[in-house]
C-alpha cells in the first residue's frame, strides 16, 4: 500500500528513508571497522574469529541504524519491522524459508555432483568452529534482513508497487556485495535472484522470519557444511570439495551463489511462492506471473 500519511513522517517518502538508511548503515559499518579493525587483526587467532568480528560490526550497525530510523524517521513502533513472534505463522514462515534454502542448495549441488563438476575429497569434523559459524551466520542473516527486508523493502513498499519495491531492494542487496572478492556478473545475478526469493514472503506477510531463516541456513550449509565460498569468502568446512568446470556453472571462487543453477532455481521458487501467496492472501493489485 502506498503511503498516505506522509505528514506524520520526519522524512516524507519511503524511498528516501530507504536510501538514507542504507547510506547510514554502510557509513556506520565503515566507522566501526576503522575504530576497531586493527585491534582485532592483531589479536585474531582464527579466521572465524575475524569473520565473527566483521559480522558483529555489521549487526551493531544494522541494529543501531534501523532502530534509530524506525523511531525517529518513520515514527513507527518497532513491531513494524516484522519481528513479532506469532507461534503458528512464525513456525510456518520459518519452515518455508528453511525448505526453500535447502532445496536450492541440494538440487544444484546434486546436479554438479552427478555430472562430475563437484567432488567431495574428504570430511573434516570441526565441532567447535561449526557451532561458532552457526551463530556467525545467524548474525549475518539478522543484520542484512533487518536492513534490506525489515526496513528498506518495507519503506519502498510505501512508495512503489510491492513487486517494484522487491526488485529495487534486491538490486540494492546485490549491490552491497560488489566489493566482495571474485564478484562478477553471475554473482550479481545470483544474489539478486536470492533477494527476490528472500523478499517474496515479506511483501505478503510483513514477517521477517522466513527471510532470516532462509538467509541463515543458506549461508551456514553453503559454507561451513558443504565447503563452498560464501559470497567470495573461503570458510573452513566439514566437507573438503573440488569444483571442476566453468565458473558460470559451478560459481567458482565466489561460491555457489554465482552458479547458473542458483539463478534458475531461485527464479522457479520465486514464481512458485509468489503464485501461492497471491492465491492465499487474495491480493488483486499485484502483477500476475
Amino acid at each position: 500500500m502506498l503511503e498516505t500519511n506522509k505528514e506524520f513522517k520526519a522524512i516524507p517518502f519511503g524511498w528516501m528513508r530507504a536510501i538514507m538508511l542504507l547510506v547510514t548503515y554502510v557509513l556506520l559499518l565503515f566507522v566501526l571497522n576503522a575504530l576497531f579493525g586493527k585491534l582485532i587483526l592483531r589479536n585474531a587467532e582464527n579466521d572465524y574469529l575475524l569473520l565473527g568480528y566483521n559480522v558483529g560490526c555489521s549487526l551493531v550497525a544494522a541494529v543501531i541504524s534501523v532502530l534509530v530510523f524506525t523511531k525517529f524517521a518513520d515514527k513507527q513502533p518497532l513491531r513494524v519491522l516484522g519481528l513479532s513472534v506469532e507461534r503458528h505463522n512464525t513456525v510456518i514462515n520459518s519452515l518455508t524459508g528453511m525448505a526453500a534454502a535447502l532445496f536450492v542448495l541440494a538440487c544444484g549441488s546434486f546436479i554438479l555432483l552427478i555430472f562430475g563438476h563437484l567432488k567431495i575429497l574428504e570430511r573434516d569434523w570441526l565441532p567447535v568452529p561449526l557451532v561458532i559459524y552457526l551463530f556467525i551466520m545467524l548474525g549475518v542473516a539478522l543484520a542484512e534482513e533487518l536492513v534490506f527486508r525489515g526496513y528498506i523493502l518495507r519503506n519502498l513498499m510505501g512508495s512503489f508497487n510491492p513487486v517494484i519495491a522487491l526488485l529495487i531492494s534486491s538490486l540494492l542487496f546485490a549491490g552491497l556485495h560488489v566489493m566482495n572478492n571474485h564478484f562478477n556478473v553471475m554473482a550479481f545475478l545470483g544474489i539478486f535472484s536470492a533477494g527476490m526469493v528472500i523478499g517474496v514472503n515479506y511483501i505478503f506477510t510483513k514477517n521477517i522470519w522466513y527471510a532470516v531463516v532462509f538467509h541463515w541456513l543458506w549461508n551456514f550449509f553453503q559454507g561451513p557444511i558443504l565447503g563452498y565460498p560464501v559470497s567470495g569468502i573461503a570458510i573452513n568446512s566439514q566437507f573438503i570439495q573440488d569444483l571442476q568446470g566453468p565458473d558460470w556453472l559451478t560459481g567458482g571462487a565466489f561460491g555457489y551463489e554465482a552458479s547458473v543453477f542458483v539463478i534458475l532455481l531461485n527464479t522457479a521458487i520465486f514464481l512458485f511462492l509468489y503464485k501461492q501467496y497471491s492465491t492465499k492472501f487474495k491480493v488483486s493489485h499485484l502483477p500476475n506471473f
